[in-house]
């Protein structure tokens, strides 16, 4: 089903929790699936952790002495409005002093390494219950993107076109490394193409729409790709297409 912008907007608007997700996937006046609805979500959470961290991290002091109290990590995240993972990041960095960064990121990747038996228990209960932060999110969105990649270049393959993969570009030591640079360039719906760069993620409309293959570059000399698929526009640096021309 084909979905508006005005259609969109209003399911932007309903989304707050997957419930809201699973009670719109189930309208049959929604034009969104459950995986773009999921998506939508996510962009939405994504967008307000980034827009609230700051105040967030300058009540972290408050969140540790909630927890000190006896509050799980997920319950203060849910009545705060962040994501379970986001607030055991805020915890670690300020009850343990842990730094931005690596650091905290380790401990959210190995929560076995945390000294303190219920602070581990609490960092890894937070994150089994985020959909969508954390090193299994981030794990899951790695395997997609390797997929996508490796279909791409079987599409290059199967249409006989010559390319260099991100890893034969690496090791030869360029600094831009794309999916798939063509020695031989391709001529796409008249544009001169260069080189091609997958993007196994969703983008709203707001954020570079979305979704398979993003085609490059009739400038040899532009740094980086621009766009991302879904959208089937075309600008001066790219051209977006859903797939192997």
């Amino acid at each position: 089903m084909a979905c508006s912008h005005a259609a969109y907007v209003a399911a932007y608007e309903q989304l707050s929790s997957l419930a809201d997700v699973e009670r719109l996937a189930r309208d049959p006046g929604c034009p969104l699936s459950f995986e773009a609805l999921t998506s939508v979500l996510g962009q939405k959470q994504l967008a307000l952790t980034k827009r609230t961290d700051g105040q967030h991290r300058e009540q972290a002091q408050r969140y540790v002495d909630r927890f000190l109290a006896g509050e799980s990590l997920v319950a203060i995240g849910n009545s705060i409005g962040v994501p379970p993972t986001k607030l055991a990041r805020y915890v670690l960095e300020r009850h343990l002093g842990e730094k931005k960064g690596r650091d905290v990121g380790q401990l959210l990747k190995k929560p076995r390494l945390i000294a303190d038996a219920r602070l581990r228990h609490e960092v890894t209960m937070a994150i089994d219950e985020d959909p969508h932060f954390g090193p299994h999110v981030d794990a899951a969105k790695h395997i997609i993107g390797l997929e996508y990649e490796e279909l791409l270049a079987q599409k290059l393959r199967a249409l006989g076109v010559p390319f260099l993969s991100e890893e034969q570009l690496k090791q030869r030591g360029d600094f831009k490394t794309p999916d798939a640079l063509l020695p031989v360039p391709l001529l796409v719906r008249g544009r001169v193409v260069n080189w091609i760069d997958s993007k196994a993620t969703f983008g709203d409309p707001v954020r570079s729409p979305l979704m398979w293959l993003l085609m490059a570059l009739d400038e040899p000399q532009c740094h980086e790709l621009r766009g991302l698929l879904g959208c089937l526009s075309v600008s001066k640096e790219t051209l977006i297409a859903l797939d192997c021309p």
